[in-house]
C-alpha cells in the first residue's frame, strides 16, 4: 500500500476517485423522471418543459398564440383542465404561459379576472383535485406582457382558497373513499347523487369552528364533519368531480350564499346540500325549477359551461359514429383536443372514398406510392390511395409535418365527398373554431365528417 502511494499519478487517480465519491454521495438523489409525459399525446405546437421533483412534476407550457382574448384564454385552460381530468395524472402543478405584447392592462386584467372567475364556468370543472390555484399578470413599462395561469392537479400541498394555510392532504383521501363507496352501492348518477345528498346531511352539521377557513373547504366536511356552505358546496363538487358527474358552484351574492347545480338526467339541477341539512328536507334535491329565495345566479354562467359540455359532446359522439360506422377502429382511444395526422386523416378519407369497403382494393399497390412520404408501415397504403386520388399532394412530406391544417382537412373532405368549391364556406363554418393555431382538432374534424355524412 505504501508503494502504491509513492507514485503520483496513482495517488491523484485515488484521490480524485474520492472526492467525487464525497460529492455523488452529498448531492440530493433527483427523482428519474419516468417515460412519457402527461403531454406527451396533446398539445404538440406548444413549448412545454417538465421540472421533476421527488413525487410531482411541474410542467411549463408556453400558448403559441399571443395576445390571445379573455374568452379564448378561457377556453383553452377549459381544455387543458378537461385533459388532466381524463388522463387523471400523479400530482402535478401546471404553470401555462400567455404572451402579450402589451394593449391597456386595466380592460385586459377585468376581462381576464371575468373568464378565470367562479362566475364564468371554470369552476364547473375546478375542485380540490384540479384546482385554478392563481392567475397573474406580468407588466413591464406599463404594458402587459404575460399572463400566467396556475393548476395544481391531485396536489396534496394544494390548499382551499377560502383557507390559503391548509392544504388538503388527508381530506383528499377521504372524498376518495367515500366517492368509492357511492360508486359500490350504485352505477345510477341520480342514485348517487341521493347517496351524497343524505351523507351531507346526516353526517355534517352547519356551522364554524375555531379555525374558520376549515369550515369553508372539504377539510372541514370530512374531516371535522362541520361546514359553512361553502364546505358543503366544495365537498359536493369534488364527489361529483370524482363521480364524473358535472357538477358547478353558483354563488348568490346578495345572499352571500354558495351552492351546487349538476348536469344529470340531460339538464341542469340543483344540488343545495346546506339547506337540505339545515331544514332536514330534500326540497333542494335536484329541482329542474331552480328555487329563487335564496338562489339568485347568473343565466351567463349556465349558458359558458352548457356550451364547452356540448362541444365535448358533440365530438365524441362523432367518435362513436364513426367507430360504429367502421371509419375509425374501434379500439383506438382517440384523445379529440389532439391534432389530427395526414395518416389518420388518409384513413378516413379512403374509407369514406371507396364506402368502407376496402377489401376490393390492391393495398400493396398504393403503399408503393407513398413510398417517399414517410409514412408510417400501417398508414401507407391509405396515403398512397390519397396521393392517387389527389386528396393530398404527391410532395406530402411526412418526416417535416405530420398535423394538417385547418384548410388542407377542409379541401380534402370536400374533394373526398365531391364537394363543390361553393360548400368551402360551409365546411369550414364546420369546424367550432376551437382548433389551436391553424392545426385541425381530431374532434373538429370527426364533427365535420359526421355533418357532411348527415347531409349526403
Amino acid at each position: 500500500m505504501k508503494k502504491l502511494f509513492r507514485k503520483p499519478a496513482i495517488l491523484r487517480s485515488v484521490l480524485t476517485l474520492l472526492l467525487l465519491c464525497v460529492i455523488v454521495t452529498c448531492t440530493p438523489v433527483r427523482a428519474a423522471a419516468p417515460s412519457g409525459g402527461l403531454f406527451t399525446e396533446c398539445w404538440e405546437w406548444w413549448e412545454i418543459t417538465t421540472e421533476w421533483e421527488e413525487n410531482a412534476a411541474t410542467y411549463e407550457m408556453i400558448c403559441p398564440e399571443r395576445n390571445v382574448s379573455a374568452a379564448r384564454m378561457q377556453e383553452i385552460l377549459l381544455d387543458i383542465m378537461s385533459y388532466c381530468r381524463a388522463k387523471n395524472p400523479s400530482a402535478s402543478r401546471i404553470r401555462i404561459r400567455f404572451p402579450y405584447d402589451g394593449g391597456d392592462s386595466g380592460a385586459i386584467y377585468e376581462e381576464i379576472s371575468r373568464a378565470v372567475s367562479i362566475s364564468t364556468g371554470l369552476r364547473a370543472v375546478c375542485s380540490s383535485f384540479l384546482n385554478l390555484s392563481s392567475c397573474k399578470l406580468r407588466y413591464s413599462g406599463g404594458n402587459l406582457k404575460e399572463v400566467l395561469a396556475v393548476l395544481d392537479v391531485n396536489n396534496p400541498e394544494s390548499a382551499s382558497p377560502f383557507a390559503p394555510d391548509i392544504a388538503y392532504g388527508a381530506a383528499l383521501s377521504a372524498a376518495k373513499t367515500l366517492a368509492q363507496q357511492i360508486q359500490e352501492e350504485t352505477s345510477d348518477p341520480h342514485e348517487q347523487l341521493k347517496l351524497l345528498n343524505h351523507f351531507m346531511t346526516q353526517n355534517v352539521t352547519y356551522g364554524s369552528t375555531e379555525e374558520r377557513g376549515r369550515a369553508h373547504s372539504i377539510v372541514g366536511a370530512l374531516l371535522d364533519g362541520r361546514a359553512m356552505c361553502a364546505g358543503f358546496a366544495s365537498t359536493v363538487n369534488d364527489i361529483c368531480y370524482l363521480l364524473d358527474i358535472p357538477c358547478y358552484q353558483l354563488y348568490d351574492k346578495k345572499n352571500n350564499h354558495i351552492w351546487n347545480v349538476v348536469w344529470v338526467e340531460g339538464a341542469w339541477k340543483m344540488l343545495d346540500c346546506t339547506w337540505n341539512n339545515s331544514g332536514k328536507t330534500e326540497a333542494y334535491f335536484l329541482q329542474a325549477e331552480f328555487l329563487e329565495d335564496g338562489h339568485d345566479y347568473s343565466q351567463e354562467t349556465l349558458t359558458t359551461m352548457e356550451g364547452h359540455m356540448n362541444y365535448f359532446n358533440r365530438t365524441r359522439y362523432a367518435a362513436e359514429s364513426l367507430s360504429a360506422a367502421g371509419i375509425i377502429s374501434e379500439n383506438t382511444d382517440y384523445t379529440l383536443t389532439k391534432a389530427l395526422t395526414y395518416e389518420e386523416l388518409a384513413v378516413v378519407l379512403m374509407k369514406l372514398h371507396v364506402c368502407g369497403d376496402i377489401s376490393r382494393v390492391d393495398m400493396s399497390e398504393f403503399a408503393r406510392l407513398a413510398n417517399q412520404s414517410g409514412a408510417e408501415d400501417w398508414a401507407a397504403p391509405y396515403v398512397g390511395y390519397c396521393i392517387k386520388e389527389q386528396f393530398f399532394s404527391e410532395k406530402l412530406d411526412l418526416k417535416q409535418e405530420k398535423r394538417v391544417a385547418v384548410e388542407v382537412a377542409c379541401q380534402a373532405i370536400l374533394r373526398c365527398m365531391k364537394k363543390t368549391p361553393d360548400d368551402t364556406r360551409r365546411t369550414v363554418n364546420l369546424v367550432s373554431g376551437r382548433a389551436h393555431g391553424i392545426y385541425m382538432l381530431r374532434g373538429d374534424f370527426f364533427a365535420m365528417v359526421c355533418e357532411w355524412m348527415s347531409s349526403t
